[in-house]
């Protein structure tokens, strides 16, 4: 069988997020155009309820791992990203939290941006061509929905009141400006870097800003997802 181009990795914990927001977030990745990808669904420490009994898995046929960790890590599911890099065999990587949901286009759109070739720009002062087709980390904007914006300022009013929202684009890449699912990175890359090796709370606007000083980035022009 032929390796995906994507593995999906979902951290889950108790109490965090109704059932209904993870099925959300799973019906959006059964809907996508594009399917050359796979699911690692992980939860934190023992489950009241197994996913077997929750979730309808003969019609989520992209979940290739499905885990409820003996141990209780309870560090905003960031161990259980760390599990998936090690685990996946896509060959990027996208994090998605179950109250995260995809656009149907969102992975057939973050395709064409990898395959298309941009022409590379000359700098001005020192006349070295700037290569602009660099393929190691991919971000796209998304919809934060509750988030409001006065053009200085971005705070959170209720994250389940789709009246208010603002796009988080990731760009420039600091931390308040782009989301853990944002940003779009080979495997082969976080393990080079130790896998996901920052478990503080804010771990990803600490990371993601070092990845792409030091790599570069593709931007995907179009809104792919919302973050509720």
């Amino acid at each position: 069988m032929n390796k995906p181009l994507f593995s999906v990795v979902i951290p889950h914990y108790e109490g965090s997020i109704s059932l209904d927001f993870l099925r959300r977030a799973l019906d959006s990745l059964h809907r996508q155009s594009f399917q050359n990808f796979e699911i690692l669904l992980y939860h934190d420490g023992p489950k009241l309820v197994p996913f077997a009994e929750e979730l309808d898995l003969a019609r989520y046929t992209r979940i290739s791992h499905l885990e409820e960790t003996v141990q209780r890590y309870n560090d905003s599911g960031h161990s259980l990203r760390d599990l998936g890099i090690r685990r996946a065999q896509g060959e990027y990587i996208i994090h998605m939290n179950a109250d995260n949901l995809f656009y149907d286009f969102a992975l057939e759109r973050i395709v064409k941006t990898v395959q298309t070739t941009r022409s590379n720009l000359r700098d001005n002062q020192t006349g070295q061509v700037i290569d602009t087709n660099k393929n190691d980390i991919v971000i796209f904007p998304v919809l934060m929905i509750g988030v409001e914006c006065d053009g200085l300022r971005i705070w959170q009013n209720s994250r389940n009141d789709p009246n208010y929202a603002t796009i988080l684009t990731g760009y420039p890449c600091v931390a308040g400006y782009i989301d853990c699912m944002q940003l779009v990175m080979r495997r082969s890359l976080w393990l080079h870097y130790g896998g996901w090796y920052d478990k503080s709370t804010n771990s990803d606007g600490v990371m993601y800003p070092r990845f792409v000083q030091a790599h570069r980035a593709r931007y995907v022009p179009t809104v792919l997802g919302e973050h509720w």
